[in-house]
């Protein structure tokens, strides 16, 4: 199944908005942590102002505790049938928000990925990135190519440590005989790690993961009428794919709406549903509890931190809200980044 990108959100505001820490105390198994494990938070560059400030986000995923901040920028097109695509004010930062925000984030010690997202203006059921058709193949590929190495010679001048090629784009991933030699030139202008965000529903199938560094999944796995037991099938998945192919699993995008329909479908944040962010929460635990011993899953990037949060939210961000709480607690944990933090006693 597919899953439409977060919609367009209004500038944010973020003041007053703190970490909630919640009172309940996951069943942590005693297996270490796997000592590579990097505890990241994606930051999405939404606003609908080019040149927002985004450094009281930073400050917060910083207090999170998170050591790494994937910072997903939007290309516009038209419709799925589209052969141009570009950078849109009032959906993408411009590039000196860009480059001031990755300044931003070095400098609250965080190592930064850079992922651009393929958004679309007309929109319905069913379409969604993951389903492009263009309508001139070769028009597209030369336009994404051309802002991806741009993209890539910028990310390397600001000292970017990780580039995610593309996100969700099942339906152009066989395209192999293009991908391949972009990939490669990309590599020749940025000196970092290249990884790429296949979804959920078909990582296996992609064939392009002996040309990159890492497997990136974008894990959406939906977890069924029983949560407890939905993660055993996506790990068993996810482990066989690192054995397979030699190399660490980073998943681009985790994470659950604060809705009543998350556990089902935790890829749809559209159509009616309640409000529910202690469920936002426990989904949160239950993965910190599945995921925590996992050797094959190396990097994690929480969707998205970009948003209202609070109470009254439906969306993703865990800010001001009790996911924050299990998040701060997890990375404690895992990364040691708040090892002063009262509540890390409960994950050792």
């Amino acid at each position: 199944m597919s899953r439409a990108l977060t919609a367009v959100l209004p500038v944010a505001v973020a003041v007053g908005v703190g970490v909630v820490v919640t009172s309940g105390r996951p069943d942590v198994a005693s297996d270490p942590v796997p000592a590579e494990r990097r505890c990241g938070v994606a930051l999405g560059l939404f606003a609908s102002e080019p040149d927002y400030d985004y450094a009281l986000l930073l400050d917060e995923v910083a207090d999170v505790g998170a050591t790494d901040v994937l910072l997903s920028v939007p290309w516009v097109q038209a419709d799925v049938t589209s052969s141009h695509l570009a950078p849109m004010a009032g959906q993408s930062p411009s590039d000196a928000t860009l480059e001031r925000t990755i300044a931003q984030a070095r400098d609250r010690g965080l190592a930064v990925g850079l992922m651009p997202v393929v958004r679309l203006e007309q929109t319905a059921d069913g379409v969604w990135r993951g389903a492009l058709q263009p309508a001139d193949r070769g028009a597209w590929f030369a336009a994404y190519g051309d802002l991806l190495r741009a993209h890539a010679e910028l990310a390397d001048r600001a000292g970017v440590d990780r580039l995610v090629v593309a996100s969700e784009l099942s339906s152009l991933e066989a395209d192999t005989e293009r991908w391949r030699p972009l990939i490669a030139d990309v590599r020749q202008r940025f000196g970092g790690t290249l990884t790429w965000s296949a979804n959920w529903d078909r990582f296996e199938a992609v064939e392009l993961w002996d040309a990159l560094d890492e497997v990136g999944v974008s894990a959406w796995f939906e977890l069924g009428d029983d949560p407890e037991t939905g993660w055993s099938r996506p790990k068993a998945r996810l482990r066989a794919m690192a054995e397979a192919v030699g190399k660490p699993i980073v998943l681009t995008e985790v994470g659950y709406p604060a809705r009543s329909t998350a556990a089902l479908r935790p890829w749809d944040h559209t159509g009616p549903a309640q409000v529910d962010v202690d469920l936002q929460a426990e989904l949160f635990e239950l993965f910190v509890r599945e995921v925590h011993a996992e050797p094959a899953i190396h990097t994690i990037y929480v969707w998205n931190w970009f948003g209202l949060g609070g109470h009254a939210d439906a969306g993703y961000s865990p800010r001001g809200r009790p996911a924050a709480g299990v998040l701060k607690r997890a990375y404690t944990r895992w990364c040691g980044a708040s090892s002063g933090d009262p509540e890390s006693s409960a994950w050792r």
